[in-house]
């Protein structure tokens, strides 16, 4: 079957399916409210206004951590309530192989992403094109953001393949989220403090797990010279350890080895067991 009709079945699908809409307008609704509050203080207080360039660091900052979230529950509702609804084996009955239909889940994924950081730019931009800046110092899009951008995307596609390869794995839309919040709220952690625990070289890894390598690649540090160096200060005048950088290629091929390694385990995985 054709990627295109792969395609316009997953739409088809997304747009009927309640629960995509309801998230998607929740956080859009979210993140207005968001960037208008910001806007509305920056007026009340009469201090610098939120707007372009400054702005990027509250669009690309605090909202990308939260999409990551709603992305990730929105993947498992579309893909556990298949198994649960038993779409996924009627589709096979249909003539659809479980190649084709792994695939079909996987375009999801770029799909859904797009989706929340388009409302994350868009809304954001909105919000800080009503700013009233007369002196904007240096570019619209400074290159550090232009990296952010690209780092939020690739960090919101981690946090997706890692919630289809939970949603394949376990086939219940609330099972599933429920681990994927135990993941990466507790498990994760638990994993890097015993790490930390073995010895220096090996706890240094920790840093590299999934979700701490998809976190760790949104980092405004470590994009922005300038954020760095306002790090290292804050941390000298409090006494506290400078911050530590990560090299950015080895970052980001990490992040996108642990993607990698989501799609093939959630194939081959689907692929072995009955629907």
């Amino acid at each position: 079957m054709s990627f295109g009709i792969l395609l316009r079945n997953e739409t088809i699908k997304a747009s009927r399916f309640l629960p995509f809409r309801v998230t998607t307008i929740a956080f859009a609704v979210l993140m207005g409210t968001n960037f208008a509050q910001g806007h509305l203080n920056s007026i009340k207080t009469g201090r610098q206004p939120w707007a372009f360039p400054g702005a990027w660091n509250e669009i690309l900052g605090e909202p990308v951590q939260i999409s990551l979230f709603f992305l990730s529950v929105l993947i498992i509702l579309l893909v556990a309530n298949e198994f649960t609804w038993r779409t996924a084996r009627q589709n096979v009955i249909d003539g659809l192989s479980k190649e084709e239909w792994f695939t079909a889940k996987v375009i999801v994924l770029p799909i859904v992403v797009a989706i929340f950081f388009t409302v994350i730019v868009g809304l954001g931009t909105l919000f800080a094109s009503l700013g009233n800046d007369p002196a904007p110092t240096g570019p619209m899009l400074p290159a550090a953001d232009a990296k952010i951008m690209g780092a939020a995307l690739l960090s919101q596609l981690g946090y997706a393949s890692l919630a289809l390869l939970i949603a394949t794995s376990i086939r219940g839309a609330g099972s599933a989220i429920g681990v994927f919040f135990l993941y990466a709220a507790f498990v994760e952690r638990l994993i890097g403090a015993l790490l930390t625990q073995v010895g220096e070289t090996v706890g240094s890894m920790a840093k590299f797990l999934p979700t701490a390598t998809f976190n760790g690649v949104i980092q405004r540090v470590q994009w922005d010279p300038a954020a760095f160096e306002r790090a290292v200060q804050a941390a000298t005048r409090n006494n506290r350890p400078a911050p530590e950088l990560i090299d950015s290629t080895l970052l980001i091929a990490v992040a996108t080895a642990w993607i990698l390694t989501f799609l093939a385990v959630a194939f081959f995985s689907f692929r072995k067991r009955d629907l």
